[in-house]
Formats: structure tokens, sequence, C-alpha cells
């Protein structure tokens, strides 16, 4: 079952950008590709959903991870933290008194659950494939771009995808799912809420709040789905072509393409820009005028 907390213009593209190597572990399964769900156990993002609980609980659980983090460094023993936190409910923060042990308790449990049950899967939402492709930021942050000279199997792959072809394989899913746009604002559904601060993002989520292991969704054959990469060789080119991928035929709604990856990265110097400056200085400007026109 599929519900869609707000749809998306029928030509938004949803990208994802990743590693050769994490694609072959993770959408892959049993020759077939898949797009895999992510516990959130495995996300310790402060600022995801677990920003929306009140600043004095993750006080609490810095200090007291700090404390058997020290205990243990020092050769202590962690049995008994208590000490450090027995009187936590008469502790005052920002003019707030920190809430009871119990509380505290009850809260961290019930999220604990929440870590551990839940997945999702998050894209980059845009009008069109080029709009992903130039964005150097996500292929350096996400795609890990950079990286590749170290490693093939590191090289930066975009998975675009055309949104309205990819409901069917959502809704036909035995897997309870839910899609929507991130809420950077006041969303009181942590699945779905982000600092602000990721706003340029755009990200769109499927999530699923009873997980299974090894969530997967299986796409079914009306999935359009572009792969891009800065180069591959046949090998590569095998492996997707044996996931129903063509280079060739521009019908195929599976397409493995070739993009030429921006890979600068930074600004310039100083001592850089004072050269280009020096060297401009030197120029005529009637002449420059006429040859930029």
């Amino acid at each position: 079952m599929l519900l869609i907390k707000n749809d998306l213009p029928e030509e938004t593209v949803l990208n994802y950008y990743s590693s050769l190597s994490k694609i072959k572990e993770r959408w892959i399964h049993e020759d077939k590709f898949v797009i895999p769900l992510t516990p959130l156990k495995y996300m310790d993002d402060s600022r995801e959903g677990w920003g929306k609980l009140p600043l004095e609980y993750k006080e609490i659980l810095s200090s007291v991870v700090s404390f058997m983090n020290r205990v243990e460094a020092e050769g202590g023993f962690l049995e008994c933290p208590i000490g450090a936190i027995k009187n936590i409910s008469d502790v005052s923060f920002l003019g707030k008194s920190y809430p009871s042990l119990f509380k505290v308790r009850d809260t961290f449990s019930l999220y604990l659950d929440y870590l551990k049950n839940t997945a999702i899967r998050s894209f980059f939402a845009t009008k069109t494939i080029d709009e992903a492709l130039n964005s150097r930021y996500m292929w350096t942050l996400y795609g890990e771009m950079g990286k590749e000279n170290r490693c093939d199997c590191d090289k930066p792959v975009l998975l675009s995808f055309k949104w309205q072809t990819l409901k069917s394989s959502f809704e036909s899913s035995s897997l309870d799912l839910e899609a929507g746009l991130v809420d950077y604002q006041n969303s009181h559904d942590v699945l779905f809420y982000k600092d602000q601060s990721y706003a340029h993002e755009r990200e769109f989520r499927i999530a699923i709040k009873s997980l299974e292991k090894g969530s997967q969704i299986i796409l079914d054959d009306k999935a359009e789905i572009t792969a891009f990469m800065h180069d591959f060789n046949r090998a590569e080119e095998k492996l997707f072509e044996s996931l129903g991928f063509s280079t060739t035929n521009k019908k195929e709604p599976k397409r493995l393409k070739k993009f030429k990856i921006d890979n600068e990265a930074g600004h310039p110097n100083s001592r850089t820009i004072e050269d280009a400056l020096r060297l401009l200085n030197t120029l005529d400007p009637d002449r420059w005028n006429k040859i930029m026109r």
C-alpha cells in the first residue's frame, strides 16, 4: 500500500547519487535492480527527525554518552553511571527543569524502537535531469566525487527516476509505504522532518514504519531509470546490461549514459586572483570590449 503525503508534478525527476560499489552492494538483489530502504538506526545526523526532540533530551544523552566514554577510556566500570545522572531531574538547563529520569528513559525507549523499525530512501527532486547533472554539490557530497581517483569501485553514479513511472512499483509493493517531500519547517512527523539548513536539497522520501529485514522495493518494467557515469568500461557496461539497461536503444526505459562530471572543487587562492588581475590590468579596455562582444 502506498500513501502519498504530497504528490509531485508529473515531470518531476527523483535523483540519487552514490558510488558504483554501493550501487552493486545495495541496489542489486538476485540479479534485479531494486530500491533499498535504509534503517534509521544507521542515520546519526542530529538535524534529522531526532532534531524534533527537546534540546534537553539531546543534552542528557550527550552527557551520559560522554560519561560512559570517559569511564571506558580510563579503564573504569560502566555498570554504575548512576552517580553522574541520579539527580538529573533536579538539574536546570536554559532556565528549564530537566524531565524526570523515568520520562527520559521512556522517551529514549520509544525513540529506540522507532529507529529500529523504520527505514527510508531519499531522493533529490528536480524538474529536469540536467538540473541534477549540474549539481556539483550533490555529486560531491552524496556521489563521493573525488574518491574515484583512488579506486574504480568508487566511481560516482547518478540514478535518475521519472516519478510518474515509479508509482506503480510502489503501489504494487507488499510494503506499507509513505512518500512525500521532506518538511523543513514544523512537521511533527519525524520521518519527514529535516532541519531547514538542508532545504536546498529538495528531498523526497520513501518511508516504511514497520521494518522487515532486507526491506526493498522491487521495480517493475514501467520504471524509467537513467544511470549516469563519468566513464565506464566494458565490465561495468555488462553489469548494467544484465539489469536491463541499454547504452544504445533510446526507447528502453532503463538507460546507461556517459556524462562528463565537472570535478573542480574549492576556489582559487588569493595569489591566483592577484596574478589574474595583474594580467587583466595589462590589457587594452577597448580591445577587450571588441573581442568580448
